[in-house]
């Protein structure tokens, strides 16, 4: 049969449909009712910021999500600049964006709190989540 897939797009990314569209790819539309849906959020959060390995995972997702927008085609609907960082850092179960380097330069590598300086390294190794502190 058909392949069926399912997108979650950003407000800004809407216009993605069009494109969709114009190559003749048949779409439907699922609106969900917020009451309908629990609020995990919070849960989600504290269980990966208490698990060691899957806030090493879910760092690595963010990542690769940060990235792997970065470098879409359609800079126009998908530019790294216009998100919310804060935002997508919740939807990988973070309270607040993790210090990764995206090697972005500019307000996004700012906005996931890349610090430089001398001692910056020490300052984020000593607040880190590892096996030895978890």
């Amino acid at each position: 049969g058909k392949p069926t897939v399912l997108l979650f797009l950003l407000p800004q990314e809407l216009e993605f449909l069009i494109s969709l569209r114009a190559a003749n790819i048949h779409l439907t539309e699922h609106q969900f009712n917020n009451k309908n849906v629990p609020n995990l959020q919070a849960h989600f959060e504290k269980i990966v910021g208490e698990n060691y390995f899957l806030h090493q995972s879910a760092q690595q997702a963010y990542r690769s999500y940060i990235l792997a927008y970065n470098s879409h085609a359609m800079k126009d609907i998908f530019n790294v600049h216009s998100l919310s960082l804060k935002d997508v850092a919740a939807s990988f179960c973070f309270r607040n964006p993790p210090k990764v380097d995206i090697g972005l330069e500019g307000r996004a590598m700012k906005k996931v709190g890349y610090n430089r300086g001398p001692d910056s390294r020490e300052r984020r190794t000593r607040r880190r989540i590892n096996a030895a502190n978890p």
